[in-house]
């Protein structure tokens, strides 16, 4: 076992990714050498948890995200119209398929031109609004998040002090590249707004999580209360493990107020993980103007889940992704990007680009 555990770093180490996809993939994998270690032996995950590793409830979920976050860096671009983490990706994507998403106010900034912008001057000085939101732009867990309602920052409760958050923002260089959109608002007036997540695979909606509550522990650390449901807003088994640690998670069981704007929700949701063609969480926020984009999560840190839904989403997986509305295996979505880039070669380009392989056998 120990050389193997070598040979798989040394492998891994020697990929044909950049070193930042590989930190990226060691973050969010964090058991990343057991897992390459059973990829390689074909053995499902809990097999190690004696062994001192955490144990995984959704083995064959947590295979198939991990072999697709390296085989689509391996690509440098997601097969799926937008980069992985790109927030400002994902809102060109989103405005494509005609589904309504946050202001943006300024789209790309270095992390060094944060606290410029926001001085006489700067692109953010007049900004119309005292209320915004201040992100990374391929950040998650809200790290060096800032939201922002007038002076008081919402997610750490206390007054925003902007060159204090500048020098965060300046000092962490896991993030390069900020965003500044609009603050959204629930649809009944509240702040921070009710956080619809969808679990889909293609444009099937397979559990939908609600996040009703959110209390800041520490950064990238949030208590949260959450309710389930399906698209049908019927309540329904949880998905999450109670163990997770990183996750302080309060389930309630009953569901919130269905907001108004349900139905133009769920039909934004199947649009996307149509032209999507994989599986993939998409989030959304009810606001007085309807049902508004969050962000796409295609990276889930399956430690979170459970046996529930891996047995769930076993059961309608097909091929490398999750499912195979495309003759050509591939998302609807690529093909659209390779079209209207290069035209009548998209076919050729697609044959090349597409890394689909057969599943394991030790997880069917």
């Amino acid at each position: 076992m120990p050389k193997l555990i070598v040979e798989t770093a040394i492998a891994f180490v020697e990929s044909k990714i950049t070193m930042e996809q590989k930190r990226f993939i060691s973050e969010r994998h964090y058991l990343i050498i057991p897992q390459l270690i059973m990829l390689r032996l074909n053995i499902p995950y809990e097999i190690l948890g004696p062994w001192g590793f955490r144990r995984i409830e959704c083995p064959f979920l947590s295979r198939k995200i991990f072999e697709r976050a390296v085989r689509w860096m391996s690509l440098k671009r997601a097969p799926i119209g937008f980069d992985m983490e790109n927030k400002v990706g994902f809102q060109e994507f989103v405005t494509r398929h005609g589904v309504k998403c946050p202001r943006v106010y300024v789209s790309s900034i270095h992390r060094s031109q944060v606290r410029g912008a926001f001085l006489e001057g700067g692109e953010l000085f007049n900004l119309d609004s005292n209320s915004f939101v201040l992100k990374p732009v391929d950040g998650y867990q809200n790290i060096n998040t800032y939201v922002v309602q007038d002076t008081w920052e919402i997610l750490r409760q206390q007054q925003f002090d902007l060159k204090t958050a500048c020098q965060n923002i300046e000092n962490d260089r896991r993030f390069d590249t900020y965003m500044v959109e609009e603050l959204l608002v629930d649809e009944n007036g509240t702040l921070p707004p009710r956080d619809f997540k969808f679990f889909v695979v293609g444009d099937k909606i397979m559990h939908v999580m609600i996040m009703t509550g959110r209390t800041k522990m520490s950064e990238g650390l949030y208590r949260y209360s959450v309710s389930e449901c399906n698209e049908l807003y019927e309540v329904v088994d949880s998905w999450m493990t109670k163990g997770s640690d990183h996750l302080y998670i309060t389930h309630s069981p009953q569901l919130p107020p269905k907001p108004a704007c349900w139905n133009e929700m769920v039909s934004s949701v199947r649009t996307l993980g149509k032209a999507m063609n994989c599986f993939a969480r998409i989030d959304f926020y009810a606001t007085p103007r309807g049902a508004v984009f969050g962000e796409f999560q295609l990276t889930l840190d399956t430690a979170d889940w459970n046996a529930t839904m891996d047995a769930e989403l076993r059961k309608v997986w097909k091929g490398a992704d999750g499912c195979d509305n495309s003759k050509k295996g591939i998302s609807l979505a690529v093909i659209e990007a390779l079209s209207a880039r290069w035209g009548n070669s998209c076919l050729d380009i697609i044959k090349k680009v597409s890394l689909r392989r057969p599943p394991s056998r030790a997880l069917q």
